[in-house]
């Protein structure tokens, strides 16, 4: 198996990532790195390291050329260098993962052939190690039909961290590496539920780093900047949803002929999650906004919705009266408030 690294710009961490990558008790695999002519000592850190293992093979690009492009290189040069290579992860350059996290994950594909994707439970840790958001969980598996598992990932996915688990290259390579829209990760793994199922293993075994300067704020402006180093593709200047469904069209259109129709069916469903979602999210957003107004200046009141929304959850009937952020979709594929939108993409 072959891990592909995109890099850039986090020389500080980048040891300790290479340590835990490279220390895995899984030893066949090789690691290829990319460094996007950062502004720091990454490469130094890559020489050195690769004149220590000679499974890291690893290059200096002469100019940026934005995370999208320096991700599907990865994935293209990795796999080109190791045609052989069942199994294809992305790594980071700043995240930690524990010695069996690719014993696990390989193993979970080997024992499971209708999945495509395999990756653990991670936790989110911030610049100094300490845990900002604790593990979570969200799976494909048992979902036979592919409409089935593309409502509940559009709802319930975490792209961002689950584009760091385990593919398996023939799925990856028909769905598309890296399109030119905006969270281009979220768009590969819609496509992948048309190859296969999600697992996730139940253990602990990867942390990701957030640096205070990457939290999610202004989130379309701030993967624009971070994905495209030149001009910004007219697609990715779309509404995110627009410019995943206009990919996918045109995906079809292009393919051959056979399978077309069952391609443009899909993006049609596709189309009608997210357009769901957006109107469930104005929704929630304007519910939000009513609800304010009403408790703003009136602690009493918010108070007796509060023991309201509890004794509603100890029913088992839950009801929200009160403000809820619309911010992250829910992992369980129900339209419940998400508390993170999209997660930015990793790298």
């Amino acid at each position: 198996m072959v891990i592909g690294a995109p890099l850039y710009g986090r020389a500080e961490y980048l040891p300790g990532a290479l340590d835990s990558l490279l220390g895995q008790s899984f030893v066949d695999f090789a690691v290829v790195a990319l460094d996007d002519a950062s502004p720091d000592r990454t490469s130094e850190v890559l020489a050195k390291y690769g004149r220590r293992d000679p499974r890291l093979w690893w290059h200096r690009h002469s100019r940026r050329v934005g995370m999208a492009a320096n991700w599907r290189m990865a994935y293209e040069l990795a796999v080109r260098r190791h045609p052989e290579a069942e199994y294809f992860a992305w790594a980071s350059d700043h995240d930690l993962w524990d010695p069996c996290w690719l014993e696990a994950l390989v193993a979970e594909l080997d024992r499971h052939p209708e999945a495509v994707l395999a990756y653990p439970r991670g936790a989110v840790v911030d610049g100094e190690g300490r845990t900002v958001r604790d593990p979570w969980s969200f799976e494909t598996r048992g979902r036979a039909e592919p409409a089935a598992r593309l409502r509940a990932a559009a709802w319930g996915m975490r792209a961002g961290d689950m584009v760091y688990g385990l593919f398996r290259v023939p799925p990856l390579r028909r769905a598309g590496i890296f399109r030119p829209v905006l969270w281009p990760d979220r768009l590969l793994l819609v496509e992948l539920t048309a190859e296969g199922s999600f697992h996730q293993v139940p253990e602990l075994l990867w942390w990701r780093r957030f640096a205070p300067e990457v939290r999610v704020r202004s989130a379309a402006r701030r993967q624009r900047r971070s994905l495209y180093a030149g001009r910004t593709p007219l697609v990715a200047r779309l509404p995110w949803w627009l410019g995943h469904v206009l990919a996918l069209v045109r995906k079809a259109l292009a393919g051959p002929a056979e399978g077309r129709r069952a391609r443009l069916v899909f993006a049609g469903r596709y189309l009608g999650v997210v357009a769901t979602f957006e109107l469930w999210r104005w929704g929630l957003r304007a519910r939000n906004r009513a609800a304010a107004r009403v408790i703003r200046g009136s602690p009493s009141l918010a108070r007796a919705l509060a023991a309201l929304e509890r004794r509603a959850a100890a029913a088992g009937r839950p009801l929200k009266l009160l403000p809820t952020a619309v911010t992250h979709m829910d992992r369980t594929g129900r339209r419940t408030a998400p508390a993170e939108a999209h997660p930015p993409t990793g790298g």
